[in-house]
């Protein structure tokens, strides 16, 4: 060990007086100045920098890489060059022993390594904690040091010094390190064994300000040690081909007058030939060798077994074209009522749920398919006390019962299953995927192994959870009486159709706003925070009341979560590292948030603390604080994020649409409200833009020849889908005129939430407003394939003199014809010198009508829908070269000027 020692640091001296390691120094500082400049420049426009920006920053993967080759490159320069090691000649036998001398050499270039890597990663803390306008936890430095850059230098020093050991040629060695190193590092990653380096990364980016990484250090210890032991594996090899007198010895030998080439047989057939055991190794370095091996075969088949255990079925596991298929997309049931128990362990290891579901059956059936999310492995299926022979797949679960269940029959079915679903902490934990079953009422769309959502249905529920101690539940419903103090319980307070529950180490704010009740559960320490939070957001809340009405839910529910930011529904943000699985994560897994419950992230509102409003009563200037100059862009993001969950809990989470075209109602009318209550006008005129063909996901063929619901039902266009399922929207809303619309939003909200909405109770509604049967509207538009694309032929005025005023008024003659199809009211939009005058004209498909109007200022040109209120085909400007609508100037006739 004292020699191995020795060794080491005469390597890191020397090291530290080649040029290769004052380079690798230079590109260090040169990076993190970088990070410094780009800290100053996002400062400098308000950029809001919260605590894991750092792993945000380009400069973090540009550091890694350059950590990685000047690592490789000194172990190079290491092996490559005759040390003062207590010998004159490289003999056997020698001072030291071969494998001491290869750990010498590894720990040399870690001695140099490390503190550089330490100084490179730490420094990006540092510029954040000087620009980035919020305290740094240095946690998350930490982790990256740890799970990222150490697993990153460990295997490649050690990869180096054998590669370089076998090849006298740095550039063989270069070159075949490159290609094993991708080799291990594919091979590791597709078996789930070697540290997941994105993954890890992202959970780093969005890492918690309070609690640091948002993960346990145990997750990773297993990949960390592989990484370690793969590293001492790969030094053992080295001392195998330790050759007396043979260290400096060249691969390629040169010849005069020519050369031999690198790549050619006779190169090769001298390497193979020269291979062979030193004699002198002892049997001490076989014997750790062998010990090696066995435990890097024995942690293998053990990493195997428990990623069988945790892992979903095989990819090979899909649904067919069978009975039983069919049978998951009929939906021939209805959900009335759950009861849910979950009992989560101490060391978040595993969750254990039982789920009573009672279901009302449709018509005979004798299988049933059901969706779960695939984390959780089912035990056990009973049914009215028989037990149910089941299959578990990626989409869902087939579930077999004994004797046909007979139409109209009320039955119960009870779930017992496990797992450990992604937000599952022994701190603060939140299920809000498919952790409880739910009958399958998905259909095919033409792309491979994708699914729609067809219905959902409405089902009241109860929930128990044994807490742990020192945590409380959150649920938003009653609160129901539990005998046991360690078993909290609670019932939904209305029909839903999902659920959401989380516990954790909170705190509690309850405060009484218009019509319903808020409560607030965030982290120990943010009460201040959470009252600012809710003082800033009763704005945007009285706002969005004024338009909707009183908000439809008795209690609001708000939760603070330890995550950097919160994905929309349908988003997965798993833990898995193959990237086979992520996939079928993705597709299978639904996003659910209960009505009433609204998450935020803990970056969004840590920084509302009390001794940040401090700076002001010290008497700073606040245009010269950073803090000021990004406060706005905060509170900006939060009104955002806020407005926009209140919207859907108008829309998403108090109307059940039912039906064939329940999807258009379920997916896009709140996404066409929440552009029209954008409190910012400039904003919301660019997001009101229904044109299709300007994009290359928004296809002018398939928008031609596909209906909505083809759309839905293929699921290839998801952005052309949303364009006309929320245009049709609009044009609805431009029908019934402002007032009307939101009467009518007003009116079902009032009448139908928290129930079954059909799809015709919707039109009957909107023919109540509108006064006038719009049966052509659902034949051309909604259930047809209209498209216009409207063009204005000529547009002139004739002046005319007006005695009543002294002055003189025009007479506006636009002529516009539809090229396309589809008939509705279009706008057309006058513009004169004083003033901007709208009116609109109805035009049927492939024909032409006139528009005349009178106006007292001189007009200037004509313009097809300029507000965006008709989904519609651009018109091609042939001068400008780019698709826009249609506009003219206008002839002035009879105008001396």
């Amino acid at each position: 060990m004292i020699k191995t020692l020795q060794i080491a640091k005469y390597e890191a001296k020397m090291s530290s007086r080649g040029w290769r390691f004052w380079l690798l120094l230079g590109l260090v500082a040169g990076i993190s100045l970088f990070a410094s400049r780009d800290y100053l420049l996002y400062s400098s426009r308000g950029y809001f920098l919260h605590s894991g920006y750092s792993f945000q920053h380009p400069s973090f993967w540009l550091m890694a890489a350059i950590l990685g080759l000047g690592t490789f490159a000194l172990a190079v320069d290491i092996c490559g060059r005759l040390r003062k090691t207590q010998m004159d000649k490289i003999l056997f036998p020698l001072p030291v022993g071969p494998m001491e001398l290869m750990a010498g050499r590894f720990l040399g270039v870690l001695i140099s390594v490390v503190p550089l890597a330490a100084i490179g990663c730490f420094s990006l803390g540092l510029w954040q904690s000087l620009y980035g306008a919020g305290v740094v936890v240095w946690q998350p430095f930490v982790m990256a040091f740890v799970l990222l850059i150490l697993p990153l230098l460990l295997p490649l020093t050690a990869l180096a010094i054998t590669l370089r050991t076998y090849f006298k040629h740095d550039f063989a060695t270069i070159l075949l390190g490159a290609v094993l190193a991708t080799g291990l590092w594919l091979v590791g990653r597709a078996w789930g064994l070697m540290v997941d380096f994105p993954a890890v990364l992202v959970q780093l980016e969005n890492a918690s300000p309070t609690l640091g990484a948002r993960f346990a250090l145990g997750t990773y210890v297993f990949p960390w040690l592989i990484h370690g032991l793969l590293s001492v594996l790969i030094l053992l090899l080295a001392p195998l081909y330790l050759r007396r007198q043979h260290l400096q010895r060249h691969i390629v030998q040169r010849r005069e007058g020519r050369g031999v080439s690198l790549f050619g047989f006779a190169t090769l057939a001298r390497w193979l030939t020269d291979l062979r055991f030193d004699p002198h190794l002892g049997k001490g370095f076989y014997t750790v060798l062998i010990g090696a091996v066995l435990c890097s075969a024995l942690g293998l088949v053990w990493a195997l077994e428990k990623m069988e255990d945790q892992k979903p079925p095989k990819l090979e596991e899909r649904f067919t074209e069978s009975a039983a298929a069919a049978a998951l997309r009929d939906g021939i049931a209805d959900t009335l009522h759950y009861a849910i128990e979950v009992k989560p362990l101490a060391d978040a290891s595993r969750l254990d749920l039982t789920a009573q579901l009672t279901l009302k059956i449709r018509e005979a059936v004798g299988e049933m398919g059901f969706e779960i999310d695939p984390r959780f492995r089912i035990d056990g299926i009973e049914c009215d006390g028989q037990v149910v022979a089941f299959e578990q797949t990626l989409e869902g679960i087939i579930a077999r019962f004994p004797e046909v269940l007979p139409a109209e029959q009320t039955v119960t079915l009870r779930f017992v299953y496990h797992g450990r679903p992604s937000e599952y902490s022994t701190q603060y934990s939140r299920l809000n995927t498919l952790w409880y079953p739910l009958v399958w009422q998905k259909v095919r769309t033409s792309q491979k192994g994708q699914w729609v959502r067809k219905e959902s249905d409405l089902f009241e529920a109860e929930i128990k959870l044994h807490r742990l101690p020192g945590q409380q539940g959150i649920f938003a419903g009653v609160s129901t009486a539990s005998e046991d103090s360690r078993v909290a319980g609670w019932k939904t307070f209305y029909p839903v159709d999902g659920l959401e529950l989380a516990w954790g180490s909170y705190q509690l704010i309850e405060e009484n706003r218009q019509g319903y009740f808020i409560r607030f559960y965030h982290f120990p320490g943010h009460a201040y925070q959470a009252a600012i939070f809710l003082e800033e957001m009763e704005e945007q809340e009285g706002y969005v009341r004024e338009r909707l009405g009183r908000l439809p839910f008795p209690q609001l529910t708000i939760i603070e979560t330890p995550y950097g930011y919160i994905p929309e529904p349908g988003a997965s943000r798993g833990w898995l590292s193959r990237k086979e699985e992520m996939q079928v994560i993705d597709r299978a897994q639904v996003q659910v948030t209960m009505p009433g419950v609204i998450s935020l992230s803990e970056n969004d509102i840590s920084y509302l603390h009390e001794k940040i409003w401090l700076l002001e009563r010290l008497d700073h200037n606040p245009r010269v604080i950073p803090f000021y100059q990004q406060l706005p862009e905060v509170l900006n993001r939060l009104h955002q994020q806020f407005y926009r969950k209140l919207i859907s809990v108008y829309f998403d989470h108090s109307l059940h649409p039912v039906g064939e075209y329940a999807f258009w109602l379920r997916d896009h009318l709140s996404g066409y409200a929440s552009k029209l209550l954008e409190k910012n006008l400039w904003w919301q005129r660019r997001i009101l833009n229904f044109d299709v063909g300007t994009a290359g996901d928004l296809p002018l063929s398939v928008a031609r020849r596909d209906s909505l619901y083809a759309l839905h039902r293929q699921g290839t266009y998801p952005a052309l889908e949303r364009v006309r399922g929320e245009g049709l929207f609009r044009m609805i809303h431009h029908l019934l005129g402002e007032e009307n619309w939101w009467n009518l939003m007003r009116e079902i909200f009032k009448e139908h939430r928290f129930e079954d909405f059909s799809i015709d109770a919707f039109w009957e509604l909107t023919e109540g407003f509108y006064g006038e049967d719009l049966a052509w509207f659902r034949e051309q538009w909604v259930e047809g394939t209209a498209l216009p694309s409207y063009q204005i032929l000529f547009a002139e005025a004739r002046a005319i003199e007006n005695r009543e005023t002294m002055g003189i008024d025009y007479d506006v003659i636009a002529h516009v014809k539809n090229h396309g199809t589809g008939r509705f009211h279009v706008p057309i939009y006058i513009e004169t010198e004083r003033d901007d005058v709208i009116r609109s004209l109805w035009i049927d498909g492939g024909a032409e009508a006139t528009l005349q109007l009178r106006v007292p200022d001189r007009p200037i040109g004509a313009m097809i829908d300029p507000q965006n209120w008709v989904v519609q085909e651009p018109y091609l400007d042939e001068n400008q070269k780019k698709r826009s609508h249609s506009f003219q100037k206008v002839q002035i006739r009879g105008d001396e000027r």
